[in-house]
């Protein structure tokens, strides 16, 4: 290929929509498991209602990167649509309720299919238990890349605990089995 060629990839490339990925390592990520329901977005904990995002149709469902967490609440990072659900308005801008808040209930991460460890604090040094199968937990709380997560331990029992960036999974229809860069 031509140099020509390359910079006019180059130059296109820097033109494309901001929603250019859908996993983000940097952060906590979880999926809405409401999805026949509206989500609101606060202003702050507690706060005033900025908006009501309509039900996600099928096969779409809101994912949340995650800022911070306080008592019952989520701060937002980036709020989209997904999968292939781009020409959602919300897709048009996904840092649009940046900073803003919703409550934590509902959102879920997923455990890899082969399991995970989870922990007693958010720390590889902290006491943890393995779980050796696939769970949907829900998300409790966030600190740094680290996820506190409740899951069924039988049909009366919770078990809670914190679960490590590369053991998250923010896709309810499957789960994920990467690679991400090193953990603390």
């Amino acid at each position: 290929p031509s140099i020509f060629a390359l910079l006019c990839l180059g130059i296109l490339s820097g033109f494309a929509q901001p929603r250019s990925q859908i996993f983000y390592d940097d952060f906590v990520e979880c999926y809405y498991l409401k999805q026949l329901e509206t989500l609101a977005v606060y202003d702050g904990i507690g706060g005033k209602v900025v908006a009501t995002l309509g039900q996600a149709s099928h096969p779409c469902w809101y994912k949340l990167a995650v800022q911070s967490s306080e008592k019952d609440w989520l701060q937002i990072e980036i709020l989209m649509l997904i999968p292939a659900c781009e020409k959602q308005g919300i897709n048009q801008d996904i840092f649009k309720y940046k900073g803003m808040w919703v409550k934590r209930r509902g959102f879920a991460i997923n455990l890899p299919e082969f399991g995970a460890k989870l922990y007693t604090e958010p720390s590889l040094h902290a006491e943890s238990i393995l779980i050796n199968k696939f769970e949907r937990g829900q998300l409790l709380a966030v600190k740094g890349l680290w996820a506190k997560i409740e899951i069924m331990a039988d049909s009366e029992n919770s078990l809670s605990g914190w679960l490590k960036r590369s053991d998250q999974c923010a896709l309810p229809y499957t789960t994920c089995n990467w690679e991400i860069k090193e953990e603390k």
